[in-house]
């Protein structure tokens, strides 16, 4: 019996103690298909935004990312630009906080290699690529956002390369 009510509290406190940290599958699959469904994108920003973890790092990078596609659909160019700098400031604080994190490096990569050159963020694309290569390569368990940017790179191979070229 003592067993058994040992159990129920420590579940109940693992539960609590971990609750306040965001769903790893839900930012990752949310953000593949605000990626791929620009009708997505707002919504998943919206639920971001609304999450109770405000502190999450990983919480903010997506945020920043999806910050970033919302402003792809905007129509008013001060709005584009707010949200894109927006979104591009909160992936840049994440990756200030945890430099070696390479999630967080391929969300900065994916939004640099498709902003627009004139608004200068690409400063950090060989950085990044070079720290998400070798993360993959030397990762025993393959996560969603590897996986995802490993059928990118296979499909925008030539784009990636000249982009690198440049920079």
């Amino acid at each position: 019996m003592r067993t058994l009510v040992f159990t129920i509290v420590f579940c109940l406190f693992c539960g609590s103690a971990w609750s306040h940290l965001p769903d790893m599958s839900s930012l990752r699959s949310g953000f593949i298909q605000a990626v791929q469904q620009k009708e997505w994108r707002e919504s998943y920003m919206n639920s971001l935004e609304n999450k109770n973890h405000k502190e999450s790092l990983h919480r903010n990078a997506y945020l920043g990312a999806a910050k970033t596609l919302v402003a792809e659909c905007e129509i008013m160019p001060w709005s584009k630009y707010s949200y894109f700098k927006e979104g591009t400031r909160l992936i840049d604080a994440a990756i200030k906080a945890a430099p070696l994190n390479a999630e967080f490096r391929y969300l900065r990569f994916m939004v640099q290699l498709n902003a627009p050159s004139f608004l200068d963020y690409n400063n950090e694309l060989k950085e990044d690529y070079k720290m998400i290569s070798s993360s993959i390569s030397g990762s025993i368990n393959h996560e969603v956002w590897m996986e995802y940017f490993n059928q990118f790179e296979a499909q925008n191979k030539q784009k990636i390369n000249a982009a690198l070229q440049t920079t």
